[in-house]
């Protein structure tokens, strides 16, 4: 431990520095960063879906795929906002919101929902429902 005061080491469990006598507390120890991604349908176009990502965690994360209708699909494009697009995959650091776009073959039906699974890098999966308008 370190003295917050004079930046002496204070042995384990002392209570006062040995150089200056200032009380010593151990530091609080450091969070964990977390991932965590809120992620909302906002547009269907022509040019696909759009999403709005938001890295609401304290850790930067990275989407490595999505899957639609039981299909991976590749991110086209970062359509407004944070993030660095780089092979189809998009990295995002805390804070970041991004409109998040990618297109896909399938024609679905209007009024059913699918789910649409964003995946990250660490292996979380983020699902939300979409629909065909």
């Amino acid at each position: 431990m370190k003295c917050q005061a004079c930046g002496a080491e204070a042995p384990e469990g002392a209570r006062t520095c040995p150089r200056c006598g200032a009380a010593v507390s151990a530091a609080a120890p450091k969070p964990e960063p977390v991932e965590r991604l809120k992620v909302e349908q906002i547009a269907i176009s022509e040019r696909g879906f759009t999403f709005r990502v938001n890295n609401n965690g304290t850790a930067p994360f990275t989407i490595e795929k999505i899957v639609f209708h039981d299909s991976p699909e590749q991110v086209r494009g970062i359509l407004r906002g944070d993030g660095i697009l780089r092979d189809g995959k998009v990295t995002m650091f805390p804070g970041d919101v991004a409109d998040v776009n990618f297109q896909t073959s399938f024609n679905g039906i209007s009024g059913i929902v699918y789910t649409v699974a964003v995946h990250t890098k660490s292996g979380r999966k983020y699902e939300v429902g979409v629909g065909f308008p």
